[in-house]
């Protein structure tokens, strides 16, 4: 099963779209659920990927959903893709919350042993890699 496609009118609900429409408020939390609902597991699959211990794991969420309120704004998609983006804010995230956390990262031996549920999300996003560049081709 591929993950959703980005939606560029999400990403415009999430911003706040029309303010001075009355549902704006209404539709912005309805798309930030959304987003949720979307991207939560590949948020989560990144930070594992980077081996952050999993005590830390939901002040980095939470970090990462802060500055994604503050900085939705500024994405553009002519400059690229959205996951592309949101991939660099959680990275951008790790590495400002770092000197914060009391542990960081786990030893590679430590990841090891921790069951990854992301491994089911790697083969989702693998299938939907191969299932954009398929809907690339058949397009030109």
């Amino acid at each position: 099963m591929p993950l959703p496609l980005t939606s560029l009118g999400l990403l415009y609900k999430m911003r706040g779209g029309n303010s001075d429409d009355p549902d704006a408020k209404k539709e912005r939390e309805i798309a930030w659920r959304q987003f949720l609902t979307d991207y939560s597991k590949i948020i989560l699959f990144w930070l594992r990927k980077n081996h952050v211990n999993p005590v830390d794991e939901e002040d980095i969420f939470q970090e990462v959903l802060a500055k994604l309120a503050m900085n939705i704004a500024t994405y553009d998609s002519g400059r690229g893709r959205f996951r592309t983006w949101l991939q660099t804010v959680v990275r951008n995230t790790m590495r400002d919350i770092r000197p914060r956390l009391a542990v960081w990262q786990l030893t590679d031996e430590e990841a090891k042993q921790i069951k990854n549920p992301g491994d089911e999300l790697e083969s989702m996003i693998s299938e939907q890699h191969q299932y954009e560049i398929k809907t690339r081709v058949y397009e030109c």
